[in-house]
């Protein structure tokens, strides 16, 4: 169960902030480690962000930054990334 800041009562806010700031470097964590492993198996399979970009009906720019985990795709995106990856979806998932 997640915690939320009205369960916590009278919990000091610095220290609501803090969680919250380790939650999201997990989330950080995630985005990239799943990026890495986009950019693995479409650099094996030598596929080029504007290749695969197309495959999607994306942006190469789009591509690059799921990649480098600076923007976080959805559970549609990574399904087709997977499709056109011809790699499961939890393949790429840490």
């Amino acid at each position: 169960m997640k915690l939320s800041q009205s369960m916590l009562g009278n919990t000091n806010r610095a220290m609501w902030g803090k969680a919250r700031r380790v939650e999201v470097r997990r989330l950080d964590l995630y985005l990239i480690a799943t990026g890495a492993r986009i950019r693995a198996v479409r650099l094996e399979r030598d596929i080029s962000l504007a290749e695969l970009a197309a495959a999607i009906g994306g942006h190469p720019t789009t591509v690059h930054k799921i990649e480098t985990g600076k923007r976080n795709a959805s559970v549609r995106t990574i399904a087709r990334i997977a499709l056109a990856l011809d790699v499961s979806p939890s393949e790429l998932m840490p």
